[in-house]
């Protein structure tokens, strides 16, 4: 399971933004660190960037929050439903063994089998991404 994101605080993002916002550390902070690094070696976007950031950043913290927040929701939300499949894929395999001697439920139960591992590999392959 995919450990949740911490919450940012404003405060702390403050911190890092005044004085040494120019070398861009609430950006690294806020889990940009593209912009981090631009900020880096153009001293804070020639120092505008800086500014508009220190009048802007409490709703860029808030942003980013919404952001880990889904983005922890929408993974949970995948990684139960991979749990459920999973499960019912285990219980479609005791149902086939229990039921080996009843010939046509056999290809049937199989067929299911191939289409919840099918969606499993679907989900696995969005957890990744």
């Amino acid at each position: 399971m995919a450990k949740p994101s911490k919450a940012r605080s404003i405060p702390i993002a403050y911190a890092l933004c005044f004085p040494l916002g120019i070398l861009g550390l609430h950006k690294f902070y806020l889990a940009r660190p593209l912009v981090g690094v631009a900020y880096f070696f153009t001293g804070g976007l020639f120092i505008v960037g800086w500014l508009y950031d220190l009048v802007t950043l409490g709703d860029q913290v808030r942003a980013c929050n919404e952001k880990h927040s889904l983005r922890d929701t929408v993974t949970q939300a995948l990684e139960d439903e991979i749990d459920a499949l999973e499960d019912e894929l285990a219980d479609l395999e005791d149902e086939i063994h229990r039921q080996r001697s009843n010939d046509a439920l056999v290809p049937r139960l199989q067929r299911r089998i191939a289409q919840l591992e099918a969606q499993l590999r679907t989900h696995n392959e969005k957890t990744i991404d």
